[in-house]
């Protein structure tokens, strides 16, 4: 794990443009699985609801086991983020001389 953030640094935050590039696409992918969590889990809710056990025995289950590993991987892209922004504002702020 030490590794592969190292390979981060040197990388990525070395270079400020591709941090920027990096940033943005992590953010569009965190928001594009935030959106994928909201509509799947209205779907299996109201899947639940109305059908109940027989959901589960149908696919509601593997739908919600889904869910939480979209979950995992847009949380993972919003730190992708995060560390961005806080290597760009660092950037910003103290330039290298």
């Amino acid at each position: 794990m030490k590794a592969v953030v190292a390979l981060f640094r040197r990388l990525v935050l070395a270079r400020a443009w591709l941090t920027f590039v990096v940033m943005c696409t992590s953010f569009g992918l965190f928001g594009a699985g935030t959106l994928n969590i909201f509509s799947m889990f209205s779907s299996n809710w109201d899947m639940l609801t109305h059908q109940g056990l027989m959901a589960l025995a149908s696919s509601s289950l593997w739908q919600l086991l889904e869910l939480l590993a979209t979950l995992v991987l847009a949380m993972f892209f919003y730190t992708i983020f995060k560390v961005c922004e806080h290597s760009l504002v660092d950037h910003i702020l103290h330039p290298p001389e």
